[in-house]
């Protein structure tokens, strides 16, 4: 399946054109929710890859801020947020917004959520 944009479609961030065409090729495409234990781990690393594909996201610690270690601003940490939503089903209500602001801390939050063992990173 081909999806894209109209040629004079506009958006003021780049990231969120990737991010929306991503989105709807995995929507359309039937793509299983991620569920095993890996894929949770990956699943952040893999969204913020499409979101900042300049980012390299393998050379981030579990504990680090990932708004700081790859310059996300609100608006691509909300896409982050609602992106994981989309993959996995889990609710990630604002005042939980916090909790995803390690990798470590997303994979906690996702796991938690999912009734999946604790991460022990």
């Amino acid at each position: 399946m081909t999806v894209s944009l109209a040629a004079n479609h506009r958006v003021t961030d780049g990231h969120l054109g990737r991010l929306y065409l991503a989105e709807i090729a995995r929507f359309f495409s039937g793509a299983p929710k991620i569920v095993t234990d890996d894929g949770i781990r990956s699943l952040p690393l893999q969204l913020i890859s499409d979101i900042a594909p300049e980012a390299d996201p393998t050379s981030i610690a579990d504990d680090e801020d990932i708004r700081e270690a790859f310059d996300l601003d609100s608006m691509d940490f909300a896409n982050l947020v609602v992106a994981i939503h989309k993959r996995t089903g889990v609710n990630i209500p604002e005042l939980d917004h916090r909790k995803l602001f390690t990798l470590g801390g997303a994979i906690a939050h996702v796991e938690k959520a999912l009734g999946q063992s604790g991460y022990g990173g």
